[in-house]
């Protein structure tokens, strides 16, 4: 870990230190921290990202996370971000998961609003009461994962039929 910009993070460099990650994950890292330039941003960024990596992410989590930020202060959006902050007694995943997801707003504000008024209208749909929905962006493409409980031949008839009656309704 011998690059400038560990050197400015010192939370993210004692994180990847206790993570014992690889070079080629350090290499990732690096290409997103060597877009920061300045010294100011840098600063920002460590102090923006101290508490979230002192709570034990994921690489992967880490990743999305300094992508998100490192746009968020390249476009000068970063004072609107709040620091990271771990409430005991609360699951630290579910934290860090609103915390990214609070990120992704930040940074693509149409699109989020977007998901969210078709999440509103895909929610409001009659779905058959053995269904659980959920709404989520995988990609390019937001959409609903479709949670469901068959045990016989006769639900499979009754999930179609009544998931045919949603189609003409379903939002382009």
């Amino acid at each position: 870990m011998q690059n400038k910009a560990f050197e400015s993070t010192p939370s993210l460099k004692s994180w990847a230190v206790k993570k014992s990650i690889s070079e080629n994950d350090e290499n990732h890292l690096h290409g997103f921290l060597s877009l920061l330039t300045d010294a100011s941003q840098l600063s920002r960024f460590d102090a923006l990202t101290s508490a979230y990596l002192e709570s034990n992410p994921t690489f992967s989590e880490t990743l999305s996370a300094i992508e998100l930020l490192t746009d968020l202060i390249l476009l000068g959006r970063s004072e609107h971000i709040s620091a990271f902050e771990s409430p005991s007694g609360i699951d630290l995943k579910v934290v860090r998961s609103g915390w990214i997801e609070g990120l992704k707003v930040l940074r693509y504000p149409e699109t989020a609003q977007k998901d969210l008024q078709r999440g509103a209208q895909l929610k409001a749909l009659p779905w058959p009461p053995n269904v659980k929905v959920k709404t989520e962006r995988r990609g390019d493409r937001h959409g609903v994962e479709i949670k469901v409980f068959i045990s016989s031949s006769t639900d499979v008839i009754k999930l179609i039929s009544s998931l045919e009656r949603i189609k003409s309704d379903f939002p382009v």
